[in-house]
This record gives C-alpha cells, structure tokens and sequence, in this order.
C-alpha cells in the first residue's frame, strides 16, 4: 500500500517491483511519519531513488508538470502557462511517450503514482484497475517520461 511510485516505476521499466526494490535497497516500509495513519506514515519511495535505479538500468528520465510555476524568491509566483495551454501541452506528451504520472487521488486526499502506456493509451494503477486515457485515475501533477537509452 506504500509501494506505489515503485510499482508503477517497475511497470515503465519492465521489471518486476521486486526487482527494483533490490536496486534501491528498502521496500519502503520504515515507519517515518509514526503520527500518521498508514500507510502514509511509511517511507515508501522518492522519486530520485527511481531516477538512480532507472539510470542504472539505462532509462532517462524526464520530469514534466503540469502546472510549473516560477519564483524569484518564493512569496511572487507566477503560472509558467496560461490555464488555456496546460491541457494541450500535456496531451502533446501522453501522445507520444510512456511513464510514470504522480498526482493527487480522485476524490481522496493523498497522492498517488500510476503508470502510462502510450502505446495502448492505457493507465495502469498500482492499486489495481487499468484504465483508457479519457479516465485517469489522479489528477496530473508531474508526468515522469521514461526512455531507453
């Protein structure tokens, strides 16, 4: 239930979530957050232990938000695209590549990792169900392109 981002990590990849796991060197489960309920009180995984893992196994990835922001010094932000963009832009690369898309749950107040084949035009929730491209099953914060090297 903690292993989200390394089970749709390893669906991208191709290898089993056990097989990553090994490369990263935890499974997550180390209680860090004792006040929280689980299992958002575990470790789980940090993007940049999948980014090392997927180096090691010669994929590049590519981080893409959907809703960048700048700040020169925090307090001043400002929407790097008009709201008009962000959905065309975003589509350009769920057209084209494959990955791994982090975002909150629907309906939920958590975040949650799914994967994305391109090819088939299909999310692959961790959590179980596979979904068609018009049902996502979070709302799209960053989308992690995966690509062999």
């Amino acid at each position: 239930r903690w292993s989200c981002t390394a089970t749709a990590a390893a669906m991208t990849i191709g290898i089993s979530v056990k097989e990553l796991i090994e490369l990263i060197g935890h499974d997550g489960s180390a209680e860090v957050f004792p006040e929280l309920a689980p299992p958002m009180c575990y470790a789980g995984f940090d993007i940049q232990e999948i980014i090392d893992a997927a180096l090691t196994l010669g994929w590049a990835v590519t981080p893409i938000e959907a809703r960048p922001r700048v700040t020169p010094d925090g307090p001043h932000v400002r929407d790097l695209f008009p709201e008009d963009k962000i959905v065309p832009r975003m589509l350009r690369y769920f057209d084209n590549y494959s990955g791994m898309v982090v975002g909150e749950r629907l309906n939920r107040s958590w975040w949650h990792c799914v994967a994305w084949d391109h090819i088939h035009r299909l999310w692959f929730d961790p959590s179980g169900p596979i979904l068609p491209f018009d049902s996502p099953p979070i709302h799209v914060a960053t989308f992690y392109i995966f690509q062999k090297v």
